[in-house]
């Protein structure tokens, strides 16, 4: 028999409560809930009470149809059941890329719902896990991120709940943070970082914020729950902030400085949707703010410079002449310069560590879809299981276990549900009530949605007519109530995902991975040097918002990383290739495009100010130093894109080790100036 009500785990109680209302013919009074449910039963009826409505709302808001009548309480099967879904082998694939691009990118809202959200929408057409899924459309990896988001479910239910939210924030002119009161309108992911943007209470104007500037907790507005404090405007795009350069983004209390740009006929064109092309070598930018593009001009490198005005040009000037003389002043002019790197430059990012710490209602999801699939598919092998659900064997006999204590009343042995394992083949018996999922809830819809969108935007040439089917089986799949829910919590999300490249180079890089034909490229280096090569791209890579593309390059006859916003040039050539897989460094297969674990490559340390010490931090290990300074750690293959960084960093930044290092930042400076005939 089952243990007594006080032993009864939470997890148990609810599927015994979710099976009794799925299996009851009519509504069931309260009272006969109480003495007939285990884990109800025994107790006083202000305990039976607070515990019945506790789970009740719980279970609704995970989805579970528990509708309250006249004549007492009640599952609608026709509710509760997933409808059947039939995908396509390719939408399979196109889906499984889709979550395999997202679901890796920290603080993405719903995250924690893609796995179940993708197991229903899989359930019809054999269940996998996510990477196995992805399998099909091996052509874009995602490489490990950073920039974690501070209560990043708190900002997501503010927006969804239109409450005001209030952050010390630290911006970039600030020399310490401030409380800001902000009403979110919605947050978007770009280059490795999150942003919120929403209005800004104490000036009215719509601002973005990068949230990982962010310095302490955030909190929503607790007064009159269920009342929205604003309203956004039906002509807000968040599409538009996403797309604007931080410098770039409008500011009711300032004025725009057009400036004009000019690049080296043989470098690499700038790709900004900020600039607007007014000839061949030349552009034009709305300039807000000044110190922001500054930094991105210098992160430009040496083929891009700034024409005029005349203030904003010797500004840049300004900053490297600083640049240079703090730099002087350490350097060791006998040593000699570091060699430059093959790789293109990109953030040292951090694994990422720990985990989701399993819950009751964890384990309970995974049961409403293990136990289905258990009871469509007879005798699945033990390994199966946990390569599908992705939890070890310890996990899924924990979860059996406590199947097996459920069930109907009264709960004898002919009544609760049972398995039974031979030869490590594991099959679930009376648990027809259970036989189908539960339908997909607007947070997982959502969330499905979501990644869908950002995939079209991707290089990944998904069929738009697949991804229209398959965005009308996720609404199918769902309550119409939920659908606007849906909807709501998409437009609230943004995805940058599109190619840096534009034009001819993406279009010539998008088909040569498809088709698997060499590419003919002209690749600059963060260091302005540019070279002709044959290219064989295998795949693509994305991390920390950028695009990259890994391949054979037949000019180093090696395996090599190109970032896609230094491609200049590319012709698609008519030769095919086969992929040789058996090359490509393991490192690049799991997601990390440096090897941090080995023993080439340079580690550099930094001491920084305080005002930078959170940009630091995004490439580095960072500890404070003193009481202003903080040390940063980066280890990296090469340290062209670090020299960029330095000189972004002014005088802010100290080079501890290597010394030689500041020769090489001198040097950079030195050479950008030579564009600026000084």
């Amino acid at each position: 028999m089952p243990p007594k009500t006080s032993q009864i785990k939470k997890a148990e109680r609810l599927l015994n409560l979710i099976a009794f209302l799925l299996s009851a013919t009519q509504p069931q009074p309260l009272e006969v809930i109480r003495t007939r449910v285990e884990g109800y039963t025994g107790g006083t009826d202000t305990t039976f009470k607070r515990r019945f409505e506790r789970d009740k709302d719980e279970l609704r808001r995970h989805g579970i149809p528990i509708e309250h009548g006249d004549d007492g309480y009640s599952v609608d099967p026709d509710e509760y059941y997933l409808p059947e879904v039939r995908l396509s082998q390719e939408e399979v694939a196109t889906l499984g890329v889709s979550l395999r691009l997202l679901e890796s990118i920290p603080d993405m809202p719903l995250n924690s719902e893609l796995p179940t959200a993708a197991m229903k929408m899989l359930f019809d057409s054999r269940l996998q896990n996510r990477s196995d899924s992805a399998k099909a459309v091996p052509s874009a990896l995602v490489g490990r991120e950073h920039s974690p988001v501070a209560d990043a479910a708190v900002i997501d239910g503010a927006i969804a709940a239109r409450k005001t939210l209030t952050m010390p924030y630290q911006g970039l002119s600030d020399e310490s943070a401030r409380d800001r009161s902000v009403n979110g309108y919605g947050r978007f992911y770009r280059d490795g970082h999150w942003y919120l943007v929403g209005q800004d209470t104490e000036t009215g104007a719509v601002r973005t914020f990068r949230l990982d500037r962010v310095t302490g907790s955030i909190s929503a507005n607790p007064n009159r729950p269920g009342v929205t404090d604003y309203v956004i405007s039906p002509d807000f795009d968040l599409r538009v902030f996403a797309g604007n350069e931080i410098w770039s983004s409008p500011s009711d209390d300032t004025q725009p400085t057009k400036v004009s740009l000019e690049v080296s006929p043989e470098g690499r064109h700038p790709i900004s949707a900020a600039l607007e092309k007014t000839g061949p070598n030349s552009y034009i930018a709305d300039v807000y703010f000044k110190d922001a593009f500054i930094d991105w001009v210098l992160e430009q490198g040496p083929d891009l410079i700034v024409a005029s005005p005349q203030q904003m040009t010797q500004a840049v000037i300004d900053k490297l002449e600083l640049v240079k003389a703090h730099h002087a002043a350490t350097q060791d002019i006998g040593a000699p310069a570091a060699p430059a790197m093959e790789i293109a430059d990109a953030s040292l990012v951090t694994p990422a560590v720990g985990g989701q710490v399993p819950s009751s209602l964890a384990q309970l999801e995974r049961l409403l879809i293990m136990v289905p699939y258990l009871t469509k598919n007879p005798e699945t092998e033990m390994s199966e299981l946990e390569r599908i659900f992705e939890v070890d064997r310890t996990q899924i006999e924990k979860d059996l276990n406590l199947a097996f204590m459920c069930g109907l009343p009264p709960y004898t042995p002919a009544d609760l549900i049972d398995f039974e394992i031979i030869d490590d083949k594991v099959s679930v018996l009376m648990a027809d009530y259970l036989a189908r999922p539960l339908r997909i809830t607007s947070g997982q819809a959502a969330a499905l949605l979501i990644c869908l969108d950002a995939i079209s935007r991707s290089p990944l040439r998904v069929d738009a007519d697949q991804i229209d089917s398959i965005q009308a089986k996720i609404r199918a799949s769902m309550s119409p109530e939920g659908d606007q829910w849906a909807n709501e919590l998409q437009a609230n999300v943004w995805f940058d995902m599109s190619l840096e490249a534009q034009g001819k180079v993406a279009t010539a890089i998008e088909t040569a991975v498809e088709q698997r034909k060499k590419v003919a490229v002209a690749y600059h280096s963060a260091s302005g040097n540019r070279t002709e090569r044959t290219v064989q791209p295998y795949f693509f890579f994305l991390m920390a918002g950028d695009w990259y593309i890994v391949g054979l390059c037949e000019l180093r006859d090696a395996i090599r990383v190109f970032r896609m916003d230094r491609i200049s040039d590319a012709d698609l050539l008519d030769e095919r290739f086969e992929p040789d897989m058996d090359r490509v460094p393991e490192h690049y297969l799991e997601g990390e495009l440096f090897d941090t674990g080995s023993s080439e490559g340079f580690e550099v340390v930094l001491h920084v100010s305080r005002r930078i010490a959170s940009l630091a931090a995004e490439i580095g290990e960072i500890s404070p130093f003193d009481e202003q300074d903080y040390r940063v750690v980066i280890n990296t293959p090469g340290l062209d894109w670090l020299v960029l960084r330095i000189l972004q960093w002014g005088d802010e930044v100290d080079i501890s080790h290597p010394p030689e290092l500041s020769s090489v930042v001198v040097s950079q400076a030195n050479k950008l100036l030579s564009r600026y005939n000084r």
